[in-house]
């Protein structure tokens, strides 16, 4: 054996010897209490009797009365349920039960009681600041309704009428809201992030200040609307229809304009949004769009994709669009007088009678585009 298993074996037996030791003396111990209880028991039983009568009475008496106590108090609580039962259910909502009380139309009554009301005629009706979180109000007649701050949020309005209706600082933020009818609806200052608006209908709406940051609006009609100043920020405009919309002084980094109809649109002074100023990376989207007489002045945008985009008489004199992508875009008789277009891409651009009088053109690939009475900063250009 080694000398680790000589230990080890030494220092098991020391152990099992210490507990033989305390078992024993723990067995002596109890022996002896035990004699002594059980003579104390048999030498003075009588007196012992007669204590526990005297001490243990009140005690059990006491028993007794808290038991009866506990009784009484099921009986109470019993009929206090009965009572209960009897009266009438009282909402807990004080609030929103005084706005039932004091509609007088039966599909706002329902509205507000089922936070739901499909298919329901609510024209005209006064809906504002009302809390609508998470309400169903598909396929319903809100026209001329006011909505002005009324919680939105999360709502389902598929296939609902709001036009002509107040919406003024609405929140529709992850509304579900595709074609969804918001002519000539007033939307200033709503918050409509990340609402599902698809396919909706805004010709003539007002947006004035809006947020739509990652809003879906694919193939929506946004026709003669007015977004100037809303914030678009990573909102998606895919084949919608945006003809004489006003989008001046707006945040649209992120944001995908491609296949767009964006004709006679408004588009000055646009920025990316302060989120995105140091981001080298962010790419705003124009991609087989029609900006066809756009205006486009004064916008300071990095990087834009414009290719394939149709830029026909588009105004885009004393723009920042550094490293822009103008490929197969078509800037016949475009206006870039003054624009700062520095390491730009015009390959196979069509820059027929486009004029870039005073632009900066430094690090461009101007002579890969298609030039033909092209007014650059160095004198007239055509093709050789």
């Amino acid at each position: 054996m080694t000398d680790n298993q000589i230990k080890l074996l030494l220092y098991s037996l020391g152990i099992i010897l210490i507990i033989w030791v305390a078992w024993k003396f723990l067995k002596f111990f109890v022996e002896i209490a035990w004699k002594g209880l059980c003579d104390m028991f048999h030498r003075y039983n009588p007196i012992l009797v007669i204590g526990y009568i005297f001490f243990l009475f009140p005690i059990a008496a006491c028993h007794i009365m808290i038991l009866g106590w506990l009784d009484e108090s099921d009986d109470i609580a019993i009929e206090s349920e009965e009572i209960e039962e009897d009266k009438p259910i009282t909402p807990i909502n004080e609030e929103l039960n005084l706005k039932i009380k004091a509609s007088k139309s039966k599909n706002v009554k329902k509205l507000l009681a089922l936070n739901a009301c499909d298919g329901c005629d609510l024209s005209g009706e006064n809906l504002s600041k009302f809390e609508l979180r998470d309400a169903s109000i598909q396929n319903a007649d809100l026209s001329r309704a006011n909505l002005s701050s009324t919680e939105l949020f999360s709502a389902t309005l598929f296939k609902s009428n709001l036009n002509n209706a107040n919406l003024e600082g609405v929140d529709l933020t992850f509304a579900d809201c595709r074609e969804v009818q918001f002519k000539n609806a007033n939307l200033r200052y709503g918050d409509l992030n990340e609402a599902n608006l698809e396919n909706a209908n805004f010709e003539n709406a007002n947006l004035e200040g809006a947020s739509l940051e990652y809003a879906n609006l694919n193939g929506a009609n946004l026709e003669n609307a007015n977004l100037e100043g809303a914030f678009l920020s990573g909102a998606s405009f895919e084949k919608a229809i945006l003809i004489n919309a006003n989008l001046s002084s707006s945040e649209i980094g992120l944001a995908n304009f491609n296949s767009a109809n964006l004709h006679k649109a408004k588009l000055n002074s646009l920025k990316v949004g302060w989120r995105y100023e140091n981001n080298s990376s962010i790419l705003t989207s124009f991609k087989n769009a029609d900006l066809s007489e756009v205006e486009f002045m004064q916008s300071n945008l990095t990087r834009v994709k414009f290719e394939g985009a149709n830029l026909n008489k588009a105004n885009f004199s004393g723009s920042d669009l550094p490293q822009s992508n103008f490929t197969n875009s078509n800037l016949s008789k475009a206006n870039l007088t003054g624009a700062i277009l520095s390491n730009a891409n015009f390959t196979n651009a069509n820059l027929e009678d486009a004029n870039f009088t005073d632009s900066n053109l430094r690090d461009t690939n101007i002579n890969e585009a298609i030039l033909s009475n092209t007014i650059t900063p160095w004198g007239i250009e055509n093709e050789n």
